[in-house]
């Protein structure tokens, strides 16, 4: 099992609590799958909440608050982690690589 699956816990299936770094979060099923599918260190999607380069609101959803972080250990790459403040602990909708903001963050 991957750093990212085992930091998980059930390999990517169902949804609960994990802490990660000393923060508590929770991801969605979508968010632990895509966490797997592309080996994003969880350790990452801490990093990019905590020190964010920036953050936006969702477009549709007004619960969701997206970050924004460079990730020196893949090639300086924008991730992208989308996250839901409004519940406890605050729960991973989503997380990916944003191409669209390469060179431009």
């Amino acid at each position: 099992m991957d750093r990212a699956a085992a930091a998980l816990g059930c390999g990517g299936w169902g949804e609960g609590a994990v802490e990660d770094g000393g923060m508590e979060l929770e991801y969605s099923i979508h968010a632990r799958d895509v966490v797997i599918e592309r080996m994003i260190d969880p350790d990452w999607i801490v990093r990019t909440i905590e020190n964010p380069v920036r953050t936006e609101p969702d477009r549709e959803d007004p619960d969701a608050t997206h970050y924004l972080a460079r990730v020196p250990e893949n090639g300086n790459r924008v991730l992208r982690v989308v996250l839901n403040n409004t519940v406890a602990p605050p729960r991973v909708v989503s997380v990916f690589f944003d191409r669209r903001l390469k060179n431009k963050l």
